[in-house]
């Protein structure tokens, strides 16, 4: 295991405080935080972070980057999901000489995302000799699971995944993210038209399957609204979702792959209402068939705590974009 001589803590909301505690707790030294100009910063990460004791580590401006990166060698980014959003942060970051792990959905497959910003990053990566890699996810359970259960099968006939998490505890970007509050004109143009959006679920699916051996040749994605006939709040967004708006989104993804193996997905991020728990699965028609369907999960923790167990991996992975279904199998590290 390489563990970190330092990390900077890149976005200190929900994943960024997570992280740190996370870090506290194993010994890990966080050398800096930078966060975007506001009431954060200034503040000292450890009390930000809810812990006992402070850091030492006071919250810095974007501009004072330099300041905060001069002791550490990888970041931990948890400021946005697109790609476009996020690349001149990612490429400060690289030309600073850091190596990067991030919430960021979209890099945990960048060559999917049209605009050829992946072939930017990754030059600029080899070229500073530092790692990036994306996992806006819980990969041991959007990868590794559905590695093991595809694994044993002679015949391999199609895959079905199937998630629901709950957006309310991913902050504000996420909300905004998969509709949350739009009018039903406003989802539609946004996930519906001909200029729309790419899901980010449609990237995993599609990294699944890569994974599994498989060569994806055509992918379909359709994103509906999720509705509810009660008034639902989120705290994220300061407001109260009215019945009938959109209160998240289903994505629904088709993968034809060269193998005839046939992968399908039906995603949703969205409010929930009282009482509901966030569930995974995975189905496997095959010689021998399987299926695993994980209940009660909490994602805000699972991504935190895969970030972390995940830094010792990209420390030691070359440079370039490396993607998580080239990385290790995961493996815990004790605090």
């Amino acid at each position: 295991m390489t563990p970190p001589g330092g990390l900077l803590i890149y976005g200190t909301g929900n994943v960024g405080c997570r992280v740190a505690r996370l870090a506290d707790e194993r010994g890990w030294r966080v050398a800096g935080a930078v966060n975007r100009d506001g009431p954060k910063v200034g503040q000292d990460l450890g009390i930000l972070a809810g812990l006992a004791d402070p850091l030492g580590v006071t919250i810095l401006p974007p501009d004072r980057l330099a300041e905060a990166a001069s002791d550490a060698d990888i970041a931990v980014v948890g400021i946005g999901d697109r790609l476009s959003g996020n690349f001149d942060h990612y490429k400060t970051l690289m030309e600073a000489g850091l190596n990067i792990i991030c919430a960021g959905c979209e890099a945990s497959d960048p060559w999917v995302v049209p605009g050829g910003l992946a072939d930017e990053l990754d030059s600029l990566a080899k070229a500073r000799g530092v790692t990036l890699t994306g996992t806006g996810f819980q990969d041991p359970y959007r990868i590794s699971l559905v590695r093991v259960l595809a694994g044993p099968c002679g015949t391999l006939r199609s895959i079905s995944h199937e998630s629901r998490v709950d957006v309310s505890v991913h902050g504000a970007e996420a909300s905004r993210l998969c509709g949350v509050g739009l009018t039903p004109a406003e989802f539609a143009e946004k996930f519906v038209s001909e200029t729309r959006v790419i899901s980010f679920y449609r990237l995993f699916i599609e990294q699944a399957a890569r994974a599994v051996g498989l060569s994806p040749m055509r992918v379909t994605e359709t994103v509906e609204p999720t509705l509810s006939n009660v008034p639902l709040p989120c705290p994220a967004l300061g407001s109260t979702i009215a019945p009938g708006s959109p209160t998240g989104s289903r994505a629904m993804t088709e993968i034809e792959t060269a193998e005839g193996v046939r992968v399908s997905a039906v995603n949703e991020l969205r409010l929930f209402s009282e009482g509901e728990t966030e569930i995974l699965s995975w189905e496997i028609d095959g010689e021998p068939p399987a299926r695993a369907e994980l209940t009660g999960l909490d994602s805000s923790i699972g991504t935190a705590a895969a970030i972390v167990a995940r830094i010792p991996d990209v420390l030691a992975a070359p440079p370039g974009i490396v993607t998580i279904d080239k990385l290790p199998p995961l493996t815990r590290i004790p605090a």
